[in-house]
């Protein structure tokens, strides 16, 4: 899964996206 840096960043600092995000779906964010 390819996101922009941006993208990553505003998701890491959107806490309810966090949580209402499946575990997988947070993991093909961050990994490369």
């Amino acid at each position: 899964m390819m996101v922009d840096q941006q993208t990553i960043l505003n998701v890491s600092l959107d806490r309810a996206t966090l949580e209402k995000m499946p575990v997988h779906e947070y993991v093909d964010v961050y990994t490369p």
